[in-house]
């Protein structure tokens, strides 16, 4: 039998203040393609926390290779 797991979904203020930044700077990135578009839920779009964070992962990773290349 498989196991089912659970997903949590976030609210754009919610996934904003998870990431430290402003609610029109998520949007910003979402309209520059930087940041993922959410999923539908009625009138409500939500984000699924995994991957929110997934993305500031990925995001911390590239800024520490940036800096690593800058240092070399």
């Amino acid at each position: 039998m498989s196991e089912i797991t659970e997903r949590r979904y976030l609210g754009a203020r919610d996934v904003a203040k998870r990431l430290s930044l402003s609610t029109t700077t998520l949007y910003r990135l979402i309209q520059r393609g930087e940041f993922m578009q959410g999923l539908k839920f009625g009138h409500s779009t939500r984000w699924d926390v995994q991957d929110v964070d997934a993305w500031a992962a990925a995001q911390a990773q590239t800024a520490e290779i940036g800096e690593d290349a800058a240092n070399a």
